[in-house]
């Protein structure tokens, strides 16, 4: 169990995270996988997405929920890079980011990105950046902000690390961005 707790719209929210501990140990003999196949691999989790996070971004737009879901992957969680955290490199699945104290860039776009696929069923790709990894969100809508085209359809960036920010906003003087792989 993890409580996670964050301020969102000057309302704070405490949610109890249910995850399985037999999935963090099995996971801990997984050798690093392609990004995307953590996300496809991360749907256990769908207990605490489904009883905690749906009644509330029920009545949510569509904007609001996806940074509500921000608010709560970039500040739920406190952040150390692997080799602070684990003296390795160490991409993260959902419940693992759940179970350990700390979070870097990577596992908090996985984490994000089940929960949009999960709740949201939105178009997400991952963003590599130097040094850094972020998601972006395909919507119908033009909400201005930064973006990159994959496949001729724009992607609203959604940075899961950049604390505070919403979508559209991306973290100053980061470099170039390229899409690292397709998430649905």
């Amino acid at each position: 169990i993890r409580e996670l707790k964050f301020a969102y719209r000057d309302r704070e929210y405490r949610l109890t995270a249910r995850y399985n501990q037999n999935l963090v140990k099995l996971y801990r003999t997984y050798p690093q996988l392609d990004y995307n196949d953590y996300g496809q691999l991360s749907m256990l989790g769908s207990r605490f997405i489904h009883q905690e996070l749906l009644p509330i971004i029920s009545q949510m737009s569509q904007i609001e929920a996806i940074n509500f879901l921000l608010r709560l992957t970039q500040n739920g969680f406190e952040y150390k890079t692997d080799g602070e955290n684990f003296g390795r490199e160490k991409v993260m699945f959902f419940e693992e980011t759940l179970h350990y104290r700390y979070s870097d860039c990577e596992d908090r776009a996985i984490f994000f990105a089940t929960l949009v696929r999960e709740l949201l069923d939105l178009d997400l790709v991952f963003i590599k950046y130097p040094n850094h990894l972020a998601t972006a969100i395909r919507l119908n809508s033009d909400i201005g902000g930064e973006s990159v085209i994959y496949n001729n359809q724009r992607y609203y960036i959604a940075d899961p690390t950049y604390s505070n920010a919403n979508i559209g906003q991306a973290m100053p003087h980061i470099g170039v961005a390229i899409v690292a792989t397709h998430s649905k």
